[in-house]
């Protein structure tokens, strides 16, 4: 193990305000804890009926203002540790189920933890962390764990305290973390040098530029059947109508869509913003929605216009279950994918991104502290950029989140994608070719409450990865059998393993690993 210590020296006292009002900084001021008027906190000013939702864009708000008034500073992302709730409520029929952060115990109004990754112009990244003032450390000494290539680097940090009562770290992360790109999947772990727990931080951003993402979709499926593009096929952003002195939403109430769109906007009084909790709907968002859809045959796929209601202060306070953000509420992605473009407008949008159980390397210590096992990561989405979010894995689920701050109804437009993207950067392209391949397991006895899995090296089959292994059937048993969607014409290895079904306890069967060729397209042996 490797570590090294750095002395910290930090005058981080920024009068962020006076420099968004001067108009040095390329984002919107929002609203946040200590701000008036149109800029008053996000749920109201009773910090103790904040929901998390409102306590996450509160905080993070406050750190964006903050952090983007710094000069040179040219893309922020927020990360904040939450535990993600899931749910099976698809409010509106699709793959999409709503969802809500939670802090668990930790009961401030502030969350424990907020970082921020400011990339400069000319200048190396550096990293703000703020833990919350109650915690009254006994040590200003911090710890940054993380593991790269199965070698862990452990960094020393000195804390300073705020006025504010924050205490402050200072960090210019290595580059081989390549937190440089937006799709970094790199966790760190960080905590006081005398606590046993961690929190983890992440800063995955899923961002590309839409002429960037457009080119990764087969030629085939650019253009709806009347040859426009499905990039604001309808022409109702302001970049399509220049100097018309309206706004998208006020183009789209006046439209006359092309075929294959509802004339008639659908109407939801909630976007995603209802979590279903012991037996009642808890509220996690205000404002409407106005959606016009068209898919297939018109349209090669599922492509949206959506509007979201302007900020509605006198809602977030008066939600029934705590103070709430306007905008729609967070939910996880069970279609292939769901894309947000900010094709429409010429501001930025606030968006936000999780994944469960980012951190998937050895604890150096204790557990995740608070429980809190995932990092939600907000960022403002330019225009001209596309916020892509596939379905996730079992254990790894991919969930987002919007909330606005604007005086007006904002439109984005969204895809739903036909299949999950591919590559790194998360490419449109259509997927590989597959085989079905049959796996029978015999003499495979288990007890009560445990299955039989198979995993292996290939992503279907969960690339070794107990969490996201493939359960069988026990069809005839003690034979378990199932068919798996693999890359056709390649030969995968994999193991069968008997495993509880809460996946807490695993038994790999005996020797080596054990190898199919998929043109054969199945495999049978016992356990």
């Amino acid at each position: 193990m490797r570590s090294k210590t750095t002395s910290l020296a930090l005058p981080f006292t920024l009068v962020a305000a006076a420099a968004l009002a001067a108009g040095t900084s390329p984002v919107p001021q929002l609203p946040s804890a200590q701000g008036q008027g149109d800029l008053a906190p996000w749920g109201g000013d009773v910090p103790s009926r904040w929901r998390p939702e409102a306590v996450m864009a509160n905080a993070a708000s406050a750190l964006l203002d903050e952090v983007w008034a710094l000069p040179d500073a040219r893309d922020v992302i927020v990360a904040m540790p939450v535990e993600m709730l899931q749910s099976d409520f698809r409010e509106f029929g699709d793959g999409q189920a709503n969802a809500a952060p939670t802090f668990n115990s930790w009961s401030q109004s502030t969350p424990p933890l907020v970082a921020a990754l400011v990339h400069f112009n000319g200048a190396p990244d550096k990293v703000y962390f703020r833990f919350d003032r109650s915690m009254a450390f006994t040590t200003n000494q911090f710890v940054v764990s993380y593991y790269l290539g199965g070698s862990q680097t452990t960094v020393t940090l000195t804390s300073s305290q705020l006025a504010s009562g924050e205490y402050a770290l200072e960090w210019s992360p290595p580059p081989e973390l390549g937190w440089s790109s937006l799709f970094s999947t790199q966790t760190v772990l960080v905590h006081p040098s005398n606590w046993a727990d961690w929190f983890p931080v992440w800063f995955r951003m899923p961002v590309r530029p839409i002429p960037e993402l457009l080119a990764t979709v087969p030629a085939n499926m650019r253009t709806f059947q009347d040859g426009g593009s499905i990039v604001d096929h309808d022409r109702m952003s302001d970049a399509a109508n220049p100097g018309d002195g309206s706004t998208p939403f006020q183009r789209l109430q006046a439209h006359q869509f092309s075929q294959g769109y509802n004339q008639m906007p659908f109407n939801p009084g909630d976007i995603h913003a209802r979590f279903p909790w012991n037996g009642t709907d808890i509220v996690t968002g205000v404002g409407r929605g106005w959606t016009w859809v068209c898919d297939k045959p018109q349209a090669p796929f599922k492509v949206m216009y959506t509007a979201f209601e302007r900020r509605r202060r006198d809602w977030e306070s008066g939600a029934p279950d705590g103070g709430v953000p306007s905008g729609g509420g967070w939910h996880r992605i069970g279609d292939p994918a769901e894309t947000i473009l900010n094709d429409l407008e010429s501001q930025p949008l606030a968006v936000g991104s999780s994944m469960a159980h980012p951190y998937t390397d050895p604890m150096p210590s204790g557990t995740f502290a608070y429980g809190l096992t995932e990092c939600v990561t907000i960022r403002f989405l330019q225009p001209g950029e596309a916020f892509i979010t596939p379905m996730g894995d079992a254990g790894h689920e991919n969930f987002h989140w919007y909330f606005f701050q604007q005086n007006r109804e904002v439109v984005t437009e969204e895809w739903v994608h036909p299949w999950k993207p591919t590559g790194a950067r998360f490419d449109f392209s259509a997927p590989a070719a597959t085989t079905d391949v049959s796996f029978s397991a015999t003499n495979a006895t288990t007890s009560w409450g445990t299955s039989v899995y198979v995993t292996g090296d290939c992503d279907a089959l969960g690339n070794w990865d107990l969490t996201r292994a493939v359960k069988l059937s026990a069809t005839s048993y003690p034979s378990w059998t199932g068919t798996v969607a693999l890359p056709a014409n390649t030969t995968v290895h994999f193991k069968f393993v008997k495993m509880s079904d809460d996946r807490s306890s695993s038994e790999w069967q005996s020797g080596g690993n054990r190898s199919v060729s998929t043109t054969t397209g199945r495999f049978s042996g016992d356990f």
